[in-house]
């Protein structure tokens, strides 16, 4: 039986977007497209490796921006395999080991594996192999006018009538499982960087300081920016991609409730923004609590100044005429005790002290 495997290469970067535009290229046929975004550069790999009970008969490597994605086609017997989910073990394994000859990184690094079975119209596909919630489109793309079918889902698909399919077919139906897979895995890397954000918002909770807030408010910019940008790949799908690549890229993200999962990360996105904003809120609080402390003492300690300046004006003696003469106020103060006077302040300043901070 003939199988598709299809996986990426676990990376982190955001969409690569186009430092300039490209000029539009008119659509010549049904299978013509003009992506930006999701422009694939495909190069061919050797297949002259030993993998288990299977035979490798076609491997490439595609660049889509800054990711890279691998596509191959394996052949082998499935009448020895115990279970679907040994199967599925197997050709995981396969797809992960021939991407890791190819590429030179860990196989634990690329984090799945699709698995399409490529089906003539006699045969079945293996037992339990297709689960619930797939989705079934029938492609245009057939070199005879045969019906080719593609069944997809989560994980595993199948394509009937392979055979009929011609190489430009075959291609198409390729890419647009690369395109799906793309726009997915671009949204997965956003949604945990956006986790890794949160969690520094959340152990920040306790007491947020101004440092730590500004360089979380830098990565959650970043990773606004990075959700408006996923957005983009979606549009190229829909504006220039067609053809049996346009119908498979958007039946698999049918299939993986595309819709749901983008809408669930803009609001984790929004929800982290947020949070971010109560921290800033609770910063800026604290420091105008800590301004107007500051402000209320040095305003008591203005009215102890006012005291002393008073004091020492009373007592002033360099001058021909005493301050106030021979009566009113100076002259009261030049008479009474100034520690009295001064301890009267000061009890005020402690009493308006206490009831300011008492309100607060």
């Amino acid at each position: 039986m003939r199988f598709l495997l299809v996986l990426p290469r676990a990376e982190s970067d955001g969409v690569n977007l186009a430092s300039t535009p490209l000029a539009a290229v008119p659509f010549q046929s049904r299978g013509s497209s003009d992506p930006r975004l999701l422009r694939q550069y495909w190069t061919d790999l050797s297949t002259d490796i030993a993998i288990d009970r299977f035979d490798l008969d076609v491997v490439g490597r595609c660049q889509v921006g800054s990711r890279e994605y691998f596509a191959m086609e394996i052949v082998g017997a499935v009448d020895d395999f115990d279970d679907v989910v040994s199967l599925e073990n197997t050709l995981s394994s396969i797809g992960r080991r021939i991407a890791s000859i190819h590429s030179g990184i860990a196989e634990y690094e690329f984090p799945w594996v699709a698995r399409y079975a490529l089906l003539s119209e006699e045969h079945e596909p293996p037992m339990q192999w297709m689960g619930p919630g797939n989705q079934t489109v029938e492609l245009d793309e057939s070199s005879a006018g045969e019906r080719v079918t593609a069944v997809l889902g989560w994980g595993n698909g199948l394509v009937r009538g392979w055979e009929h399919l011609s190489t430009s077919g075959r291609h198409h139906v390729v890419r647009g499982i690369v395109d799906a897979q793309h726009i997915w895995h671009d949204a997965s890397v956003i949604v945990e960087r956006n986790d890794q954000t949160f969690a520094r918002i959340m152990s920040a909770q306790h007491r947020p300081r101004r440092r730590e807030v500004r360089a979380i408010a830098h990565e959650t910019s970043r990773v606004e920016i990075e959700a408006s940008s996923h957005q983009l790949l979606l549009d190229d799908l829909i504006r220039n991609v067609q053809g049996a690549r346009r119908q498979v890229a958007e039946t698999l993200l049918q299939a993986w409730d595309y819709d749901r999962f983008v809408g669930r990360l803009l609001d984790r996105v929004q929800d982290s923004a947020h949070q971010l904003s109560n921290l800033r809120t609770r910063i800026e609080s604290r420091y105008q609590s800590a301004v107007q402390s500051i402000l209320l003492v040095l305003g008591f300690l203005a009215v102890v100044d006012i005291s002393l300046s008073l004091i020492g004006t009373a007592h002033s003696g360099a001058v021909d005429v005493a301050p106030g003469g021979d009566d009113g106020f100076f002259f009261w103060m030049r008479h009474s005790d100034a520690d009295y006077f001064l301890v009267c302040a000061v009890l005020a300043v402690t009493l308006l002290s206490l009831l300011a901070f008492r309100r607060r």
